[in-house]
């Protein structure tokens, strides 16, 4: 048995039951003790950066640990971008990445660099390389029980050739056994967690911030039932952070997405922020987004949040869904009651409702626009749908029209590094062939990473991509709008996609997947119908209405 046979016995051990890549020659002994077993199966992609955000897809879909397979430093600097994407949504993915012979590394042999395993060091929780060959299996279940230990996020093990196809001869392992030990959540401190349930208990105006470790938890039905013992309005965490919904739109505490000059915020009197990242800027903010005087409890499950821009009054390390089950147990030993939903918040829940209404009268459907788009997919994808989103600047429109029941989830990237949501979507697909996913991506992301679309035909994955083709970035185009100052709407350069624009029915097509370009709303309907019934992967392009397209004015 070779190091790559035992290391392909430990990922069976481990539950592991895809591996993304794009092989070279070092990845060989890889492929060949794949070749032999049925689990774990391959997963072709045609970039690095596509097998990388398929794996990545992949772990956030099924809340389990992936694997993506990278070829030596060229194979992982073209991951990079999508590597820290993972990192930053904390995404347990495993890299395992080929290197050359170790013979050649003191040569300057062809690939080798010089510490190929800190490539990745600063967008992963642990980067190592195999230093003992038979010491492989031990470092790759050392790495899996990183990856998977909250916080959770990606982790990189390189092994070269040589030590790869060497013979494996650690006693024992070829014996069926368990994977390596998981370690749980953590609970907060008991008398901190009893001071936050007191502070939360006396406050007439309190405020729950619901942040993604909520959902990394599975904590949402948790979190409803403490904004109902504390009769707490929740806001979602912006969604410059956000890369999950973490309460239910449908929930009558919700109301709406944090931000300084919402209602809910403006008037607090403590704020209990749970799994959130306070918060995550875009460019330099001159005032305090907290309100002043307000009693700010932060919860979160990585030490290096709490503090990072504004010291709580009272910080709890601990997971998102003990410290809310927790807290909820410690209110009913107190004695205290969930509060009948008060003025307060039924006004700020009906406020959060006319502010959609609003948007709603405001963008009609006499055009196909992505309001319109929106509306139209809320009517028709199913209650249990899983949506992928990469709309970028069309995300903030989707969101206000379409709703996000307990039976929906939600997923979007807030890495930065766009063109992974054709690939996450494709990854999350194969992650959960029996539920229904969707994604929502712009033309721009889309380019990025097409060929990710042969993946899906060629593994027969029933995803269903809506382009919504605007021609252009937008977010360059709004940039360039903020820096010129206001009535100036000159289009700006290098950000329309034109001249000629690109056809995503014929790309799509060339790949092998059906598609169909929409510009009508009933057109858009019956394709969302046609689409779910289909076999295998589906492209829908929204022709957005000219008004829509990058650089046009409104006139």
């Amino acid at each position: 048995m070779t190091v790559a046979d035992a290391m392909v016995r430990s990922l069976q051990r481990l539950g592991v039951r895809h591996i993304f890549g794009l092989p070279g020659s070092t990845e060989g002994p890889l492929l060949h003790a794949l070749a032999d077993v049925d689990s774990p199966a391959y997963v072709l992609g045609l970039h690095e950066n596509i097998a990388a955000a398929m794996a990545d897809g992949y772990a956030r879909a099924s809340g389990d640990m992936s694997v993506v397979s990278l070829h030596t430093s060229v194979g992982t600097g073209n991951a990079v971008s999508q590597i820290m994407n993972a990192f930053v949504d904390r995404s347990p993915v495993v890299a395992l990445i080929g290197h050359k012979d170790a013979r050649l590394a003191n040569r300057d042999g062809f690939c080798t660099v010089e510490d190929l395993s800190g490539m990745l060091r600063p967008f992963t929780k642990w980067s190592r390389e195999v230093a003992d060959a038979n010491l492989a299996v031990e470092d790759l279940e050392r790495a899996a029980l990183i990856a998977t230990t909250r916080p959770r996020g990606p982790v990189a093990l390189v092994i070269t050739e040589d030590k790869a196809r060497a013979r494996f001869d650690r006693a024992g392992d070829g014996q069926p056994a368990p994977g390596p030990a998981t370690v749980g959540g953590y609970r907060p401190d008991c008398e901190g967690l009893e001071a936050a349930a007191r502070a939360l208990a006396s406050a007439q105006r309190p405020l729950l911030i619901a942040g993604d470790g909520v959902a990394w938890t599975g904590a949402s039905r948790i979190l409803e039932a403490v904004a109902e013992t504390f009769g707490c309005p929740i806001l979602q965490e912006p969604r410059r952070s956000a890369s999950r919904m973490n309460c239910s739109t449908e929930h009558p505490n919700f109301c709406g997405e944090y931000s300084p000059d919402h209602p809910a915020a403006r008037d607090a009197d403590v704020i209990l922020a749970v799994g959130a990242r306070i918060f995550v800027e875009f460019e330099p903010v001159a005032a305090s987004e907290l309100p002043a005087g307000a009693y700010f409890i932060h919860i979160h499950e990585d030490p290096a949040e709490l503090g990072k821009r504004y010291t709580p009054d009272l910080g709890l390390i601990g997971t998102a869904s003990d410290a809310l089950a927790d807290l909820r147990a410690l209110a009913e030993e107190m004695g205290h009651r969930p509060r009948k939903t008060d003025d307060r918040l039924m006004s700020l829940r009906r406020g959060f409702k006319r502010r959609i209404e609003d948007s709603r009268a405001t963008s009609p459907d006499e055009h196909f626009g992505v309001a319109a788009v929106s509306r139209i997919l809320d009517d028709e994808l199913p209650s249990d749908v899983m949506v992928f989103d990469e709309g970028v600047r069309s995300s903030r429109v989707l969101l206000q029209h379409l709703s996000l029941p307990g039976g929906r989830s939600y997923h979007r990237s807030t890495g930065g590094a766009i063109g992974w949501g054709l690939p996450a979507a494709i990854g999350a697909q194969i992650a959960c062939p029996d539920r229904r996913v969707v994604l929502f991506v712009g033309d721009g992301s889309a380019l990025l990473t097409i060929q990710a679309l042969w993946t899906a035909a060629r593994y027969e994955v029933p995803v269903t991509v809506l382009i919504a083709n605007n021609r252009g970035y937008q977010a360059v185009q709004a940039a360039v709008e903020k820096q010129q100052g206001q009535g100036a709407r000159a289009v700006a350069v290098g950000a329309v996609i034109d001249q000629p624009a690109p056809s995503f029915v014929r790309l799509a097509e060339g790949f092998g997947v059906s598609a169909v370009s929409v510009g009508r709303h009933e057109e858009l309907r019956l394709a969302i119908k046609e689409a779910g019934n289909t076999p295998g992967p589906s492209v829908i392009e929204l022709a957005l209405s000219g008004r829509e397209h990058v650089g046009a004015t409104s006139s």
